[in-house]
């Protein structure tokens, strides 16, 4: 993948992330970010960091990707992410 592309999708994740972190107080959040409320309040407990690292770690833009596939990914470790979206996108 191109770098560029790849920091671009870094940054659209980081972003996003940031987005749900911030509203996940708001009771529409969930429909706001078409996230799950789960996963929203997840969202929101994380630090900084945590957002961060999961932006790197996301291949492509984490908003195009369903619930239960967001879920997953967000409860996995570090070292499984990847390669959990990378199978999911073949699939």
């Amino acid at each position: 993948m191109d770098e560029i592309l790849r920091k671009d999708f870094v940054s659209l994740n980081r972003r996003y992330l940031y987005l749900i972190r911030q509203i996940s107080a708001d009771k529409r959040a969930s429909l706001i970010t078409h996230c799950g409320c789960g996963i929203v309040e997840k969202i929101g407990t994380m630090t900084i960091d945590e957002l961060d690292s999961l932006a790197e770690d996301m291949p492509v833009p984490c908003f195009i990707f369903d619930k239960t596939t967001l879920d997953i990914f967000i409860r996995s470790d570090h070292t499984s992410r990847r390669a959990y979206l990378l199978n999911s996108l073949i699939l």
